[in-house]
């Protein structure tokens, strides 16, 4: 004789204090091997985000420029970033296209303030002020 076991679906955390769509997340580090380049790619025209003086923006963006990795738009937040600042990486991910294959993107940042920004620049959330979370709310 088998015995079968009903298991119930676990319903996803909820958010005290918060929109019924709302679900608590985590900001991990996941060490993933660098891939190999395919092909050398031609030098490429890089926008900078930075806070004026930043101490090593100007050099990180002229560098990329001259590494044979195409064109891209390179973000550098402040240490301590303030929620002022994120305005920064907004402006910098709603400068990348929709299609990542022709320009990439590169966040730079002190802690963990902005990690979602860049999650964002890649899945083109971040780029149109349209978005609609789940169960579509914005």
């Amino acid at each position: 004789m088998s015995r079968t076991e009903t298991v119930e679906p676990v319903a996803p955390a909820v958010s005290v204090g918060a929109a019924s769509w709302v679900r608590p997340w985590s900001v991990e580090l996941d060490v993933t091997p660098i891939p190999h380049r395919i092909a050398a790619v031609a030098d490429g025209e890089w926008q900078v985000f930075a806070p004026a003086g930043h101490p090593f923006a100007p050099g990180l963006g002229a560098a990329l420029a001259r590494a044979g990795v195409g064109a891209g738009v390179l973000v550098c937040l402040p240490p301590a970033c303030a929620e002022g600042d994120l305005e920064l990486a907004l402006r910098g991910a709603k400068a990348v296209p929709a299609d990542l294959s022709s320009r990439r993107f590169v966040l730079v940042q002190h802690d963990r303030s902005a990690a979602g920004a860049g999650q964002d620049a890649a899945s083109g959330v971040a780029a149109d002020p349209g978005h609609r979370g789940p169960s579509g709310h914005r």
